[in-house]
């Protein structure tokens, strides 16, 4: 029944301001249903195909068509286009000559007014391809009085194995640089005349010598003292047919790789440090970084752990049996431990070279680990570029967000270039503008929220202004691991990922430093030693 004191109520909704407020609630659950249903479609989809699988019928192939692919709206504006100043040029003079060869006229057929008027040259570039298939005739001596035999020696790079060292570099830089798979290196040699088995192949990629291991790691504490922000990245694979996952950090002089079994930030920092043999420290330090994760709620435990703080340096070992002791039993509660101990000892210097900081995306693993954090932008303004446009309203508040968005993003990146006190807080006053204001969207509101929570890691680069806003760097790294899982599925062994991740690290950190790859592995294989090691080029550049 009607009541008359409600009458005020229905004024305040019928006007101007009332009626655009509940329209925006309107247009906000109407934005929130059309992502849920989206979902339940999804889900939907998923239950009928396991439905058909559980009744033995065959599931509906799923593929994936370009056209159908994800597109997320609102890309970055290109600039605007530049006169290309670019101009073929001749490359005959870079052209490495190996050999000359003569064309004679047919003198039979020359008028005989013809004289001779010197050569028409034309180089034509070549490859040759063939075995180089070696017999050595090793000299024997023999003292009757030590009772002895002596032998000639090898050529370098020969020792030890049957197969020589250009084939070697050949079959690397084919696994390697050209994401050839072993299979099909071994037809290609066969093909050629090269008498090697599969299994052979894979002893060459896998046995892999020790100084290949110390060079890329002296090359990676070169690279972080040249440059201590790291970018950092993780993408999934399987071993032994086990899910875990590829872990990647550098900068622009080297790429390292590393297989992990979880995404947490132990495993993180593990991969980060260079040394082996991990030293862990429960001091004040450790402490202080275990409580600002909120442990002090398990008062018994940070009790214990506040009763032994000392110098003492713990292993891997000993800290197990003194987390055992305490019959703590949650992995999360273990990894607090260990990461903030193992953080300890780092910054301690005990365990080489640390870096000042990391740039990344939003994972929660890369946090609080070094003295800073950038995260990526690219991955931030990705959740925006997600939101489904389902009215034009929608769109023009999508259209009006990211022209303020884009410009945003333009203006950090100069920052890096022209670092100044009034381009600093011109950021700070846009990304408030932007971020700390209510949007007629739904979902970007929703997203709003989150960004504010990030605000300090997203602006970290204002304190440091030459790093990067974004990680694409690591982007890049990864990339060539998801391309090889989709060639290969992944590793069968513990080994072969290990090796894996050694190679494709050299590769790319070769690459980075202008060495060709190619000339790197016959320079090492054949124990030349002619091109200087990874670790004095990196050092050199700036030189």
């Amino acid at each position: 029944m009607f009541n008359l004191n409600d009458l005020h109520k229905i004024t305040s909704i019928l006007s101007p301001s009332g009626l655009l407020e509940h329209f925006k609630k309107l247009l906000g659950a109407y934005e929130e249903k059309v992502e849920e249903v989206d979902d339940l479609k999804k889900e939907v989809t998923d239950l009928k195909d396991r439905l058909r699988k559980l009744i033995g019928e065959q599931e509906i192939p799923k593929f994936k068509d370009k056209k159908d692919k994800k597109k997320l709206h609102h890309q970055k504006p290109s600039k605007k286009d530049r006169k290309k100043n670019w101009k073929k040029k001749p490359k005959n003079d870079e052209i490495k000559i190996d050999r000359e060869e003569k064309c004679p006229a047919d003198k039979e057929n020359l008028p005989t007014d013809a004289e001779f008027k010197g050569h028409r040259e034309i180089t034509v570039q070549n490859i040759i391809l063939k075995t180089d298939n070696i017999k050595f005739k090793i000299e024997r001596w023999y003292s009757a009085s030590l009772k002895k035999y002596f032998e000639g020696k090898l050529p370098s790079g020969f020792q030890g194995s049957q197969f020589g060292p250009e084939l070697k570099a050949f079959i690397v830089m084919l696994y390697v640089g050209l994401r050839t798979t072993e299979n099909k290196i071994e037809k290609m040699l066969a093909d050629l005349g090269v008498i090697i088995s599969a299994g052979e192949i894979s002893n060459i990629l896998t046995n892999i010598n020790s100084k290949f291991s110390d060079e890329m790691n002296n090359a990676k504490v070169s690279g972080i003292k040249m440059s201590p922000a790291l970018n950092i990245d993780a993408t999934g694979m399987y071993v032994l047919g086990e899910s875990c996952f590829n872990l990647c950090h550098g900068n622009k002089y080297f790429s390292y790789h590393s297989t992990v079994e979880t995404r947490s930030r132990l495993d993180a920092v593990k991969c980060l440090i260079m040394s082996q043999d991990l030293i862990y420290l429960i001091d004040e330090d450790a402490l202080t970084w275990i409580e600002k994760r909120k442990f002090k709620k398990n008062q018994k435990i940070y009790k214990k752990l506040r009763n032994i703080l000392s110098n003492k340096e713990y292993s891997e070992d000993e800290i197990d049996a003194l987390i055992l002791s305490f019959k703590i039993t949650d992995t999360k509660s273990i990894n607090f431990i260990k990461t903030g101990s193992l953080l300890s000892a780092w910054k301690k210097k005990l365990l080489g070279v640390i870096p000042e900081g990391l740039i990344s995306d939003s994972a929660g693993e890369y946090r609080e680990i070094l003295d800073w954090h950038q995260e990526c932008w690219i991955h931030e303004l990705r959740h925006y570029r997600e939101i489904k446009i389902s009215s034009e309203y929608v769109k023009e508040e999508l259209d009006l967000f990211f022209e303020k968005a884009w410009d945003l993003f333009d203006l950090m990146e100069s920052y890096k270039f022209f670092p100044s006190v009034e381009l600093k807080q011109k950021i700070e006053s846009e990304f408030k503008a932007i971020f700390e204001r209510e949007w007629n969207s739904f979902m970007i509101n929703h997203c709003r929220a989150n960004t504010i929570s990030r605000k300090e890691n997203l602006l970290t680069f204002l304190e440091h202004p030459t790093i990067a806003i974004h990680n694409n760097q690591a982007e890049s790294y990864i990339r060539e691991k998801v391309i090889r899982r989709k060639i290969s599925g992944g590793h069968k062994n513990i080994r072969g990922a290990a090796a894996g991740n050694l190679w494709i690290s050299l590769y790319q950190t070769v690459r980075k430093n202008g060495v060709s790859f190619w000339l790197y592995l016959r320079d090492r294989f054949h124990g030349l030693n002619q091109i200087d090691q990874l670790s004095k080029i990196i050092e050199l550049r700036l030189a």
